[in-house]
């Protein structure tokens, strides 16, 4: 119970409004990210729990350094980014793990 409590109280904290405008920082759902239905959280095991946490953690972190630097990130870079966290992460979702990671170390284009 301590940990479906503990869990309940991340997802209060860590939800914030959304933003909206051409250059804003884009809100994305952490809960649907990490994978785990609120409504649902007692039926979780403590192990699946941790790991919510933890995935939770990892993305408000990533998502903290990516709010200290947006508005000076090159707009096609962060469009490129977010578009390709869509395709490689869960459906419909944008992780701020995959989109710092891509920014920091974007890949290469074999193309060229």
């Amino acid at each position: 119970m301590k940990k479906v409590l503990c869990a309940y109280s991340l997802i209060s904290a860590l939800t914030l409004p959304l933003t909206v405008g051409a250059d804003a920082f884009p809100m994305y759902d952490h809960q649907k990210q990490c994978g785990i239905a609120e409504q649902h959280m007692e039926l979780y095991s403590d192990e699946e729990l941790n790991d919510f946490t933890t995935c939770i953690l990892a993305e408000r972190d990533a998502m903290g350094n990516l709010m200290n630097q947006w508005r000076t990130l090159d707009r096609d870079k962060k469009e490129r980014c977010v578009a390709l966290s869509k395709e490689t992460g869960r459906p419909d979702t944008v992780s701020y793990i995959v989109v710092e990671q891509c920014l920091t170390h974007p890949p290469t284009d074999s193309s060229g």
